[in-house]
């Protein structure tokens, strides 16, 4: 078993990897095949320290994300001191990328049969 705290104030992408990392040093016999995970943890950063590891990460996607044919873009509006919307930002990934590139494709049956069967507390 193990149990870690984190403040709740701070988003699960910012968590997840030195929860993980902390596991994994308690638990050195541990050997996970996958690790599961809802859309808060789809983060690059996530997928390529899974993927160092030797771990194979299941992880939805977030919904307003767009797929083009040979590059993943993110849209976003950075926002100035006052909240108004300022810059357009477009982060874009290649097909190297473990986020979108990786050995379980996205909504595969493959992928559908592990995620359904996630667990967590």
């Amino acid at each position: 078993m193990f149990i870690a705290q984190r403040a709740t104030s701070q988003h699960d992408t910012i968590t997840t990897i030195p929860v993980i990392a902390q596991m994994l040093d308690v638990n050195p016999k541990l050997k996970p095949k996958y690790f599961c995970f809802d859309a808060a943890c789809d983060a690059e950063a996530i997928y390529s320290y899974l993927r160092h590891k030797g771990i194979l990460p299941i992880i939805d996607r977030h919904p307003k994300r767009l797929l083009l044919k040979d590059i993943i873009a993110f849209p976003r509006t950075e926002k100035d001191e006052n909240g108004k919307p300022c810059i357009k930002v477009l982060n874009v990934y290649n097909r190297t990328s473990y986020k979108f590139f990786g050995p379980v494709n996205y909504r595969s049956d493959e992928w559908k049969e592990l995620y359904n069967n996630r667990t967590s507390c």
